[in-house]
């Protein structure tokens, strides 16, 4: 219990100071090294323009985390615009091991259709998921239906950050061993007693995508419950507030409301979604309802 107590405390100092740069706009923007590039993956590298602020932030915390980024396409359909929202903090919130593995492993940053086409190489005027590297671009999509395939949110996104038989997640995973102090990777092969554990879950933050492939394979009955708890300890503690695991880059959402209804700011006061009174208990401190999307 100890260790997980420390490891929380730690999650916590990462998570909230992770990302000061974010007000700084352009004016530090580097071109970064993509992560290895899949084969039979496709794109093309996009002009040299600076990214938008959020986008910015987004590739910021994929090359210090070493994760891929998951851009979610608003719809322009105003009566439609909130159902991606309201669906992925619906999953964050269930945080069951799928959801887990998803939000671990990914930079997740909601964008308006214009930035989507301007800024992402390669991104198909279909697609309402794009899954884009550190060059920005898309290296791969897909046409997800928020409104009629709710349930499948989490499986399907998986399925394309992953790749068929795990092909992306493996060569993330393979890149970041590569990259990742012996110590570390001892620890994480063995896994057999506390100190071990601790010290994979300090690195948790950058070495997510390689937890969640050595979770997924074969291994000691007591390795993968260790690494279960490591992911959803980083996910569970991270800043609810801060963008991360916990939160998109791109998405304000609230604590604490009661009731078992949506609220939406950004909804004219008439059309807003009400909270109804239909006997649930008030929700949790935990429990968060998708207030609005952020612009750059």
């Amino acid at each position: 219990m100890g260790m997980m107590d420390t490891n929380r405390r730690a999650f916590l100092i990462q998570s909230g100071s992770a990302l000061g740069v974010i007000g700084l706009g352009y004016l530090l923007w580097e071109e970064r090294s993509p992560l290895p590039w899949i084969p039979g993956d496709s794109g093309r590298p996009p002009e040299a323009k600076p990214p938008t602020v959020l986008l910015k932030a987004a590739l910021d915390r994929m090359w210090e985390e070493n994760k891929p980024g998951i851009a979610i396409r608003i719809p322009s359909d105003k009566a439609m615009r909130h159902g991606p929202g309201h669906a992925l903090i619906h999953h964050l919130n269930q945080m069951n091991p799928d959801s887990i593995r998803l939000f671990a492993q990914t930079v997740i940053v909601f964008l308006e259709s214009p930035v989507v086409e301007e800024q992402l190489a390669g991104a198909g005027p279909s697609q309402t998921v794009i899954l884009f590297d550190l060059a920005r671009r898309a290296v791969a999509g897909l046409a997800f239906d928020f409104q009629h395939s709710f349930d499948r949110f989490v499986p399907e996104i998986l399925r394309l950050v992953q790749g068929e038989g795990e092909i992306r997640l493996r060569s993330r995973a393979e890149a970041i061993r590569a990259a990742t102090p012996s110590p570390v990777i001892d620890a994480l092969e063995r896994m057999d007693s506390e100190g071990d554990r601790t010290v994979v879950a300090l690195h948790a933050p950058r070495i997510a995508p390689l937890l969640a492939f050595e979770e997924l394979q074969p291994t000691q009955d007591y390795r993968k419950k260790a690494l279960t708890e490591i992911l959803r300890q980083y996910v569970g503690s991270a800043s609810s507030t801060t963008p991360g695991p916990r939160l998109p880059f791109g998405v304000e959402a609230s604590t604490g409301l009661g009731g078992c209804g949506d609220d939406c700011l950004e909804r004219p006061e008439e059309a807003r979604y009400s909270v109804v009174a239909c006997g649930m208990g008030r929700l949790g401190p935990d429990a968060r309802s998708f207030v609005r999307y952020l612009a750059s």
